[in-house]
């Protein structure tokens, strides 16, 4: 029996990959866990347009992470904190506060596409950030895009009032 399967099947195919399996196999376990459906004309062409549907996405995905990864390159994040009297400083700056600096920066993307590429940033940086001045910070975009940014830590302006 021909199947097209819907999801990744280890030692048997990929998704979208048309199978020829024994009919009790497809019956009895693929159709009925929703893995496969059965091949025919119309579903293996509804399955190629989804597969150029896929592709297109990730065609996009991976030319928003180069442009974001460009624009960020370029690009320095300013934090500030509270310090006290001998420079010591009150507070630090953590990947969440890093990954939030960048979400905010990356509005110019569509919507689908910023939250998926912001579900594959990571942040390398064993270390919160608590000195004043200028400091590295590795990010990984995911397929292999990697780089640094600069994050400056600036004493925040006191309120005398």
């Amino acid at each position: 029996m021909r199947v097209i399967l819907l999801q990744d099947i280890k030692g048997l195919g990929k998704k979208f990959d048309v199978k020829e399996v024994k009919s009790g196999y497809a019956r009895n376990f693929l159709l009925p866990k929703n893995l496969a459906k059965i091949a025919t004309e119309k579903s293996i062409k509804e399955i190629e347009r989804q597969k150029t549907i896929v592709r297109k996405r990730i065609e996009n995905l991976k030319e928003a992470r180069e442009a974001i990864a460009e624009k960020l390159k370029e690009k320095e994040f300013h934090f500030y904190v509270e310090v006290g009297e001998h420079q010591e400083v009150f507070g630090s700056i953590t990947k969440d506060d890093v990954k939030r600096a960048i979400k905010d920066f990356i509005t110019f993307l569509p919507p689908d596409l910023e939250k998926e590429i912001l579900k594959k940033i990571k942040i390398d940086s064993n270390r919160t950030l608590k000195t004043l001045g200028e400091h590295l910070v590795e990010v990984n975009l995911g397929e292999g895009l990697e780089f640094q940014i600069k994050a400056i830590l600036n004493q925040k302006a006191l309120n005398n009032g």
